[in-house]
């Protein structure tokens, strides 16, 4: 199938994907006292999820471009890990491993298979290394242990040895013979030709004989046709194959090509599938390092102009291991600091004068003592998932990137440089900072701190314990 229809079954199956969590947020969250309809919902959900990975991983198994995979993977082991967990909770529920959903399966008009769990295609592929180790490792452990039939090494005798050897010989004096005639046949054909052209046919003559070579062509032809029709219909045909003296049937051998075919494109996809990702750092580095260094500094210089503003000094440059000025751009705006504190001082104020006064009003009331049994909430409620954020990540990655795409434009399935460099972008500015940024502005702090508040680097050591 064209690429075009695993992209348009990766488009649907995420449109499933997003009613099923739409379902979830409405139903999941809510208590359930019903346990027969809890089990119903979580059989129906088993069933749908079940569906949505089948069809995520044949999208991802025959997907080319790298970046498309990527982004099917993701939502393929968010969906996994959602079965399992669904799975869990059906066993706590039904205190059994297995489950009966005959009923279910009749109302979304499924087959028994459709419960069953393939291995996804990937998990061979990336693991076909360690598994085939660990094949060859059981088998010496087999071979060790007298469990294994290990095939008997004999030694060959003078007669065999001699028949192998003139066999070989033979076969070189018939490649040699063969090889001989070649070299006559081709002097003897360069020849004639030689010789034609002396005599100089006339376009009759040529034309004449072009017709005498496709009759004959065309006749050989029928004739193969009608000799296969006769042993067709005396049903010799699959005799003649047994024995290796006839030919496949024209519908068989289309079928057989188109194997072949299927199974060449399978190599060649799967070679395409690992090939390396082109890196974008270089050129980043370059057409946009200036650029990222300026605002690097014009950010930070920024930021120490705002805190004197606010605090009075420059504030001490953050060490390496805190991870140097890229904690600055992590930590809050030093006025949202000052705004928090602020709310939080007077917030607790006001719970203090609030508290003295109820304290003051409130009469002391002696508590009866509980009788009766206490209430017990039996409803069901779904426990929380470590999945459904992965999968809402990756629908909204999908609707952002891939929803609204032109794929006539990924007609090599190669990569998209945007996206790359969007990933590597961040790369490059924590080398850029590193390397350039830090100890540029560790001097241009420095400078200032002498410059306008006249302190050294001793006094800046005493300032930033005092402060500690």
């Amino acid at each position: 199938f064209p690429t075009s229809t695993y992209v348009k079954l990766w488009a649907d199956t995420q449109r499933e994907l997003d009613i099923m969590l739409q379902r979830e947020r409405e139903e999941f969250l809510r208590p359930e006292e019903d346990r027969e309809k809890v089990k119903k919902m979580l059989a129906t959900a088993y069933i749908q999820y079940l569906e949505i990975f089948r069809n995520l991983e044949e999208a991802h198994d025959h997907l080319i471009h790298r970046q498309k995979r990527a982004a099917v993977r993701q939502v393929l082991d968010g969906v996994i890990g959602r079965i399992l967990e669904i799975k869990k909770e059906m066993v706590a529920l039904e205190k059994s491993e297995c489950h009966h959903m005959d009923d279910i399966l009749m109302d979304l008009q499924r087959v028994p298979e459709d419960i069953d769990i393939p291995i996804p295609k990937y998990f061979i592929k990336e693991n076909l290394r360690m598994l085939q180790e660990r094949e060859e490792y059981l088998e010496e452990i087999l071979l060790n242990a007298g469990l294994l039939e290990q095939e008997p090494v004999t030694a060959m005798t003078l007669e065999e040895g001699i028949k192998v050897v003139q066999v070989a010989e033979r076969a070189r004096q018939g490649r040699a013979r063969a090889a001989f005639m070649k070299r006559i046949y081709l002097e003897e054909k360069r020849q004639s030709q030689k010789e034609d052209q002396e005599m100089r046919k006339t376009p009759d003559d040529a034309a004449t004989c072009i017709q005498k070579v496709w009759r004959g062509y065309r006749q050989r032809k029928e004739t193969e046709r009608l000799r296969e029709e006769e042993m067709v219909f005396l049903g010799m045909n699959s005799t003649e194959m047994i024995n290796g003296t006839g030919s496949l049937p024209p519908e068989l051998e289309a079928m057989s090509s188109l194997q072949r075919g299927a199974g060449k494109a399978n190599v060649l996809q799967g070679e395409v599938q690992e090939r390396e990702e082109p890196s974008f750092r270089h050129e980043l580095r370059i057409a946009e390092g200036p650029y990222i260094k300026e605002t690097l500094q014009d950010q930070i210089s920024q930021c120490f102009t705002e805190c004197r503003h606010i605090t009075g000094r420059f504030p001490d440059y953050p060490p390496e291991h805190t991870g140097g000025s890229k904690a600055i751009f992590i930590e809050k705006h030093p006025e949202q600091v000052a705004e928090e504190l602020a709310a939080k001082r007077e917030a607790e104020r006001k719970e203090k004068e609030k508290n003295g006064k109820e304290e003051k009003e409130r009469p002391t009331v002696k508590k009866p003592p509980k009788v009766g049994k206490q209430i017990v909430d039996e409803s069901w409620k779904m426990g929380p998932s470590n999945f459904l954020s992965i999968l809402e990540e990756g629908s909204s990655q999908y609707k952002v990137f891939w929803e609204n795409r032109d794929n006539t434009s990924d007609f090599l399935q190669d990569h998209d440089p945007e996206l790359i460099k969007e990933g590597e972008r961040e790369e490059v500015e924590d080398e850029i900072r590193v390397q350039q940024v830090d100890e540029v502005m560790q001097e241009k702090l420095l400078k200032l701190k002498q410059a306008v508040d006249g302190e050294t680097g001793a006094s800046q050591s005493k300032a930033a314990k005092g402060e500690k």
